[in-house]
């Protein structure tokens, strides 16, 4: 007999869909979820004179916008 079975759930953050994938094995649903290029971490160096001496860097975690 073949059952039927929904559930939603809201997700924080973006999620790109051309990467989700699904996979079910011996009763186990596996959902793998990848954040969109948008909300991933990037690394911003400054330029200027005196970032140049210290070598600062910024890690944003909000992602371009």
């Amino acid at each position: 007999m073949l059952r039927h079975f929904e559930h939603q759930i809201t997700l924080p953050g973006d999620v790109d869909p051309e990467s989700v994938t699904a996979s079910l094995d011996s009763g186990v649903l596996a959902v793998r979820l990848a954040k969109a290029r948008s909300s991933q971490p990037r690394h911003i160096e400054i330029s200027g004179p005196s970032a140049r001496q210290s070598g600062r860097t910024i890690d944003d975690a909000s992602g371009p916008g």
